[in-house]
């Protein structure tokens, strides 16, 4: 039975960008929302009302739609507002009538584009930027660094940037009829001049505290809640470091929805759920809902269908209210079935347990600048040069923590290692490798199929935006082992890899693939 599980948010340029000028009516808005809301598994539609300008006209932001019209998606905001077609107001209309919540999603700190129109260099979202922006580089967060675009994000610790934010948050509360608003602070994620961030939370909480006020002054208007969500790093640490006290936030009231969330929108094996509610402000009833996607970390330049179930299987298996859809909306309409397919799928443990998924090792991307990634365990060195520093392998052995999700009995399930070109090279390294003590939960595990030699040759070295379906772009040599699915837990599987003594090279790659089996349980 399909559960209305499924967070949606619909990207600030999807609509305009993808679709003819002849949708760009008020029926045309609503049959958005219908393509969404039959798959029956969406429960929450978030609409992204801004970037660096606002995608409506507004009264307090400079607009979108006077930019110059050198696209389909500045040309269909600008026939909107011509026919006089307020597509948030049908959005939200024609969520209401077909049971879907529908938010609005707020981007606190967009810089696409910022970097290129800083150093003149062309670009089709250079011009995306601001006069405000322009006129005022002392409002820049750090424009001695050379970042893509942080550098020119708004520092708010200056309070002309936070009332400029807090105008739009003002107009959105006041002018349209809303189940909740979005603070999407992953949109760029860096709020303060780098070594401000500690002194910044003060004026992000603060911030916040307002905002809580102004939708519960909509809320009055309106005559029902007005819930407030924001889109976080999935690590809390990482959360607190950037500037985001998100405890204090809950303090005040105002958190009802909190999105564990990457920028790169990786697939995240473990999201912290438990630790997030046991953070959040006892006695409040908070969702978090998970981000699911495509890919683990970015590094690894795999994409699949595969994975984004894999993802949405970590996610209930870790505990959440949801799963959250970032960037998918581009499946719609060209692919609309592959788009149902996965929205079904995804929107409970027993849909993800009765399609293939891969469930990969990534980590977190999104930290404070100094940090590093969390648990960013991959490559890992097959030999490591001291031992006895670290903790998580004292000696030679390596350990990766994956779930499973739910599973059949008879589910078939596959661990997939990678290695780079080090270890391929090595002689002997497809027996050795092969050969070597891989265990499951200390169980030993046996090899199946023949080692993979990888092409590396596929990879396009000049194409950072290359994605492929299988291996990610630093692996030369494949392998499998049997799992069987009577050992697998739903949450926390250890996969212990007992290398031999001085092999070169890395694991690049770990990761579990579970087909489906005929009836599904939940195990221990």
């Amino acid at each position: 039975m399909n559960m209305k599980t499924v967070c949606f948010n619909e990207d600030n340029e999807h609509f305009y960008a993808t679709h003819p000028p002849q949708d760009m009516t008020r029926e045309g808005c609503r049959a958005l929302v219908d393509a969404y809301a039959r798959t029956g598994t969406v429960r929450s539609l978030l609409f992204c009302v801004n970037l660096q300008r606002a995608l409506y006209d507004s009264d307090v932001w400079e607009r979108f739609r006077d930019l110059p019209p050198d696209s389909r998606y500045v040309q269909n905001l600008r026939l909107l507002s011509e026919r006089g077609v307020d597509q948030f107001a049908e959005w939200l209309a024609r969520c209401r009538e077909v049971g879907v919540e529908g938010w609005l999603s707020m981007r606190m700190n967009d810089s696409h584009g910022l970097k290129e129109a800083a150093r003149g260099i062309p670009s089709a979202i250079a011009c995306w930027h601001t006069l405000r922006w322009e006129k005022h580089p002392e409002w820049r967060r750090a424009p001695w660094r050379d970042e893509r675009s942080w550098e020119g994000s708004f520092d708010w610790s200056h309070a002309e940037v936070r009332a400029h934010a807090l105008a739009l948050v003002r107009e959105i509360l006041g002018r349209w009829d809303l189940f909740g608003l979005e603070l999407d602070w992953m949109r760029w994620g860096m709020f303060f001049r780098p070594g401000s961030e500690v002194a910044g939370r003060r004026l992000l909480t603060e911030f916040v505290g307002e905002v809580r006020r102004l939708a519960d002054a909509a809320a009055a208007r309106l005559g029902h809640p007005v819930l407030l969500a924001h889109r976080v790093p999935v690590a809390p640490g990482a959360s607190l470091d950037l500037g985001f006290d998100v405890a204090a936030w809950a303090e005040r009231g105002a958190v009802d929805m909190l999105t564990l969330s990457g920028f790169g929108n990786e697939a995240f094996p473990a999201p912290p759920v438990s630790l997030w509610r046991r953070l959040l402000h006892p006695g409040t009833r908070v969702n978090v809902v998970a981000g699911t996607s495509a890919t683990p970390h970015s590094g690894s330049r795999v994409a699949s269908r595969e994975i984004l179930r894999g993802a949405a299987a970590a996610a209930w298996a870790a505990g959440a209210d949801g799963v959250y859809f970032f960037n998918e909306c581009y499946r719609e309409p060209d692919r609309m079935d592959v788009l149902e397919r996965d929205l079904r799928a995804v929107a409970s443990p027993g849909g993800v347990a009765s399609d293939t998924r891969r469930i990969a090792v990534s980590a977190s991307m999104t930290v404070a600048p100094g940090h590093g990634a969390e648990e960013l365990v991959l490559p890992a060195p097959l030999t490591q040069r001291f031992v006895g520093t670290d903790f998580s392998r004292m000696e030679q052995n390596l350990t990766f923590r994956l779930p499973a999700g739910e599973l059949a009995e008879d589910a078939d399930a596959t661990l997939e290692l990678a290695f780079d070109a080090g270890a391929a090279a090595a002689p002997g390294a497809e027996a050795a490798l092969h050969a070597m003590d891989v265990r499951v939960n200390g169980e030993s595990v046996a090899p199946c199929g023949e080692p993979e030699r990888i092409d590396l040759s596929r990879v396009d070295q000049d194409n950072v935006f290359q994605r492929f379906d299988d291996w990610p772009r630093d692996a030369a040599l494949a392998m499998r082992w049997r799992v069987p699915a009577r050992i697998l837990h739903v949450e926390d599987n250890a996969i212990e890899i007992l290398p031999p003594p001085g092999t070169p090279g890395a694991v690049v790659w770990c990761a579990l693939r579970i087909l489906p089996g005929a009836v599904t349980t939940k195990l221990p």
